[in-house]
């Protein structure tokens, strides 16, 4: 899609509305026309794990046999992108190793 397409569909959401782009790539917003670009920090490791154990055990500390592969999954799948672990978490809910194992 060039920017003269996007340019157009901006205008389909009216004045004064504004719209949220999220991209890791500033290109992407760059090439969006993008007005203001804010620069998230990233999720720090703790928080990472606890987001993706609030999801898939629903507690905040973890399950002694899926330590491992919890770590791996946060920082290594998962990048510690929050949507990320938030879907991952609840996707492997209530599966069994196997399944963890199989994501990676």
């Amino acid at each position: 899609m060039n920017t003269s397409n996007l340019t157009i569909k901006h205008s389909n959401f009216g004045p004064g509305r504004r719209i949220i782009m999220t991209s890791r790539d500033k290109h992407v917003l760059k090439n969006a026309i993008a007005y203001e670009i804010y620069e998230v920090e990233e999720m720090c490791f703790q928080d990472s794990l606890q987001l993706f154990n609030l999801n898939v055990v629903k507690q905040n500390y973890l399950i002694k046999a899926y330590i491992d592969l919890s770590i791996k999954l946060v920082l290594n799948y998962a990048k510690r992108v929050p949507l990320a672990l938030k879907n991952l978490g609840l996707l492997l809910h209530r599966r069994i190793r196997d399944a963890w194992e199989s994501e990676l």
